[in-house]
């Protein structure tokens, strides 16, 4: 199955949020939703929504989503804001303790066009 090209860059288009940034099938996917919950239920609707399957592991939150499996690799995570101007990412997931990855982020930022930075 291929994933809908239907965006790359999937985050609230204005104020802050909490990110993944995910390879899937080899090609970078920068993925947002709102402040509420933690980084696993982002990850866990990213892959959801575009229909990858994945496994679980314990955490004192309940079952999240593994960090990598056979089609995605999670390469970073923390909290994002979005203006005009672009997206800052920054920061880092306290349950899978993983930072805001540069190297993603400029891969991302120059297939899509979006100025995407990280501020560690």
């Amino acid at each position: 199955m291929t994933i809908e090209p239907k965006t790359r860059v999937d985050t609230p288009m204005k104020g802050e949020f909490k990110f993944v940034q995910v390879d899937v099938d080899g090609e970078p996917y920068l993925f947002g939703r709102n402040m509420d919950g933690y980084h696993s239920d982002v990850l866990d609707s990213f892959l959801v929504e575009r229909g990858v399957r994945f496994r679980t592991m314990e955490s004192v939150h309940g079952d999240m989503p593994e960090e990598r499996g056979e089609r995605y690799h999670v390469r970073g995570m923390g909290y994002g804001r979005r203006d005009e101007n672009g997206i800052v990412l920054r920061e880092s997931s306290f349950g899978y303790k993983i930072r805001a990855n540069e190297e993603h982020a400029e891969k991302l930022s120059k297939l899509t066009g979006i100025s995407i930075r990280v501020e560690n």
